[in-house]
């Protein structure tokens, strides 16, 4: 497979190359697994899921490519990262092996727990908290204080697969993209202290439109995008689009 750097035009001409490949997971006896990396840029280097592990790459003085090989790589799960955040020189990643990892960037400070009995889909990280969504259909709290990393603070039911999930800017409230296999909004907001429900986005979500990320532009503005192929722009203080 592959990871593409589409330039900008440059001399009236837009440039597009492959700077990586990798081979695909092979399975026995005969059959193939292809793994869908996850991606972050962070100032010059850029960060890779391969299949188990996380690679960080230095970007080519040109921004044209990258170096031939890693500088750093992350490792600690046992299967496919699923998706992985940078946050404050930390790595926080999901798996399928249902385990969170977190990784400080620059030490070898490392840190895993057991968060999910299936995949963990998705992962956030802010002001000392993780929050993560799995394909177990919850949504989990967690602590990164002193004395109590790894603890499960709440665990919501969300009665449908976890996609994405996302923490508000100010530190009360997350949001959870599920499948929209069930009966209730895809897009719903939980309180971070309680992990009670406080609000459900949208009512006109089709069924199958999964919601695959959720970004928070500004505290009251939410992104979302989907299965259905629609980017939403959600005021969160109304509750509409």
């Amino acid at each position: 497979e592959r990871v593409k750097v589409s330039q900008n035009w440059r001399h009236g001409r837009c440039r597009r190359e492959i700077i990586l490949k990798w081979k695909c997971k092979q399975v026995p006896p005969f059959s193939s697994i292809f793994l869908m990396p996850w991606i972050e840029l962070d100032g010059e280097h850029l960060y890779l899921s391969q299949a188990e592990n996380i690679q960080a790459y230095q970007l080519c003085a040109d921004g044209a490519g990258l170096q031939r090989h890693p500088q750093a790589i992350f490792s600690g799960h046992q299967e496919d990262v699923c998706r992985f955040v940078l946050v404050n020189s930390h790595i926080v990643s999901g798996g399928g092996d249902g385990n969170i990892v977190l990784h400080k960037i620059h030490g070898s400070y490392s840190v895993k727990f057991s968060a999910h009995e299936q995949e963990v889909n998705c992962v956030d990280f802010q002001g000392g908290l993780i929050v993560s969504g799995s394909r177990d259909r919850t949504a989990k709290v967690w602590s990164l204080s002193a004395g109590r990393v790894g603890q499960c603070l709440h665990t919501v039911q969300t009665e449908d697969r976890v996609w994405s999930i996302a923490i508000s800017p100010l530190l009360s409230s997350f949001v959870t993209g599920t499948a929209c296999c069930g009966h209730t909004s895809p897009l719903r907001i939980w309180d971070l202290e309680s992990g009670q429900l406080l609000t459900c986005l949208g009512t006109d979500f089709h069924r199958g439109a999964g919601v695959l990320d959720v970004f928070y532009e500004t505290p009251s503005l939410l992104l979302s995008c989907g299965y259905d192929t629609y980017i939403r722009y959600w005021d969160v203080r109304a509750s509409t689009r």
